[in-house]
C-alpha cells in the first residue's frame, strides 16, 4: 500500500476493530489505484456527550 489520501468523494474506509484498524473499499478500485478516505471526525450527539469532558 502506497498510503492514504483524504478526499471528499472517499473510495475506501477506516474500520477499528480490537485495537487495529482496517481497510475497507466502498466501490471498485483498480490495481495501483490511490486509496482515499474521509477524515472527517465523527462525534456523538451533543446529547450523549459528557458536559464535563467534551466539548
Amino acid at each position: 500500500m502506497r498510503g492514504l489520501n483524504h478526499a471528499c468523494a472517499a473510495n475506501s474506509e477506516e474500520i477499528e476493530e480490537d485495537s487495529r484498524v482496517r481497510m475497507n473499499a466502498i466501490c471498485a478500485i483498480v490495481p495501483d489505484e490511490a486509496l482515499f478516505i474521509d477524515s472527517a471526525l465523527d462525534l456523538p450527539p451533543k446529547s450523549l456527550r459528557d458536559p464535563l469532558t467534551d466539548s
